[in-house]
């Protein structure tokens, strides 16, 4: 008889400054029974991508629909991307390699994240090989217990950017989304590091790297695009100096740049230079931009866009816990009890735009067994990826999907499985807590302390250029979407 299995789902739940991990079981039968030979097994249906080369989203979403939660796409190259889109199989995905506990797949699907940041960031194969350890320990770094004071800082250099505004005026939304980016950087790699004094273009050095992000992600050499190259190396150059005078040894006010080197034992730091150090921050310096950033937009955008969404964001910041923030100690109560509904409103343009693929590569054949009870054989280098547009859009999962509405978080039930902007398991995104708190604490700050309103239409989203997280079209100096500002109060 199989023995019934479970896999552990960690989420973990802000309150006033305290972490409560709740650990959620999720019921999975893969691969329960007698698993069949192998080599007997039937590959995944294979669906043609529309353009040819890629599938989109969409596409994703109806072929689950078609042929259901498991099938894949034979791509440039003759490669082979097998999509992951039942439930039952996450496990294999999100949970692979060294838990090794499905039957039958064991440790044969690999977490590669290594190769995938000397190809998309050009960081040298030797300190690549740190990238994992490296990032538990960034992880950790930007755990639960450790964001609340780290947020804090945020929210103390939002407010001087949200000064130097002036009482009114009309400003691009791009330029208020944007304000937690020079207190993030601080907070995480240290002032000494980076800041609008010492390093004034490293915001538009992070705009003209994410530019060509797309394009390198899909194949081209980022050689190609000579204004990457350029940005690339001003960023190197930055931690290059900042890693000459000894700041990432200090671990208090570089928590990030500090244990982005921790794992990395003594005999091996001592064997890279310090501009191999610094292209080792490349990734680190990009992911956390590159995501939040257009999350913060979103959510301000639709919470502008919509009167009565805008008005409940309102009474919440002006009248609640937030209301006289800082308190005394200067602690800013932005997590989701503090903060509900602006939370919510979050939690909604995470789930409608980020839209991310978490890729595995599978090195030997596999049975792997549908919820439906399907048995089927996912062969060798076989890439293995999970969407999560399958799930956020699915509207067996979510009523009316493709609809802004934070309402949603206090009347619909969803399990974990349901909502993971940020991946699940072991290898889930790094700055997640911090994210959690940094957007509705920006948004807080700018609906408390300014009344605002769109002087454009609010534009399309682009999901042309897709990595991870999906813009606004014209991202990010041409969205042409300003809001009409006027502080509140003296």
């Amino acid at each position: 008889m199989a023995e019934a299995r479970r896999v552990h789902t960690i989420c973990s739940h802000l309150s006033s400054g305290n972490d409560k991990k709740v650990s959620i079981s999720v019921h999975t039968c893969a691969n329960e029974g007698v698993i069949p030979p192998v080599e007997s097994l039937p590959l995944p249906p294979v669906v043609k991508a529309e353009n040819g080369f890629f599938p989109s989203f969409p596409e994703m979403l109806t072929a689950m629909k078609e042929v259901g939660g498991l099938f894949s796409y034979e791509i440039i190259g003759g490669r082979r991307i097998t999509i992951v889109a039942d439930p039952e199989l996450y496990e294999i995905v999100f949970e692979p390699d060294v838990m090794g506990m499905t039957p039958g797949v064991g440790d044969a699907v690999k977490v590669e994240m290594d190769k995938l940041a000397h190809a998309w960031f050009g960081i040298p194969r030797g300190i690549c090989s740190y990238t994992l350890p490296s990032l538990d320990a960034v992880r950790k770094a930007l755990g639960p217990r450790k964001v609340p004071a780290i947020a804090d800082k945020v929210g103390k250099g939002v407010e001087e950017i949200f000064r130097d505004m002036g009482r009114e005026g009309v400003v691009d939304l791009v330029k208020v989304a944007h304000g937690t980016f020079w207190p993030v950087n601080q907070a995480m790699f240290g002032d000494m590091t980076i800041g609008p004094q010492i390093t004034p273009g490293a915001d538009e050095w992070f705009h003209a790297f994410d530019e060509y992000i797309p394009q390198v992600t899909g194949g081209m050499p980022a050689k190609m695009f000579d204004e990457m190259q350029d940005a690339a190396a001003k960023i190197v150059a930055m931690f290059e100096s900042s890693i000459k005078d000894k700041n990432h040894l200090n671990a208090e006010q570089c928590p990030v740049l500090h244990d982005r080197f921790a794992p990395i034992p003594k005999e091996a730091m001592d064997g890279f230079d310090d501009n191999e150090k610094a292209k080792f921050m490349l990734s680190l310096f990009w992911a956390p931009q590159a995501n939040t950033l257009p999350m913060t937009w979103w959510t301000l955008a639709h919470i502008l866009d919509n009167p009565l969404i805008r008005a409940k964001v309102e009474e919440e910041v002006r009248n609640g816990k937030f209301k006289n923030a800082p308190d005394a100690n200067g602690h800013y109560p932005c997590d989701p009890d503090d903060l509900p509904y602006t939370t919510a409103c979050m939690k909604e343009a995470l789930r409608l735009y980020i839209a991310n693929l978490t890729h595995r590569h599978v090195s030997r054949d596999i049975p792997v067994k549908t919820g439906s009870g399907k048995w089927y054989k996912i062969p060798k280098d076989d890439m293995l990826s999970v969407a999560s547009y399958t799930r956020h859009y699915d509207s067996d999962v979510y009523k009316n999907p493709k609809e802004f509405r934070p309402e949603r978080w206090f009347e619909e039930k969803h399990k974990a499985i349901d909502y993971w902007p940020f991946a699940l398991g072991k290898w889930s995104c790094s700055g997640k807590f911090l994210a959690m708190l940094e957007i509705p604490l920006l948004t807080a700050l700018f609906f408390r302390d300014f009344d605002a309103e769109l002087v454009d239409p609010m534009p399309e989203a682009d999901w042309a250029s897709v990595v991870a997280s999906v813009r606004p079209v014209g991202w990010p100096y041409d969205t042409n979407c300003r809001v009409k500002f006027k502080r509140r109060g003296n």
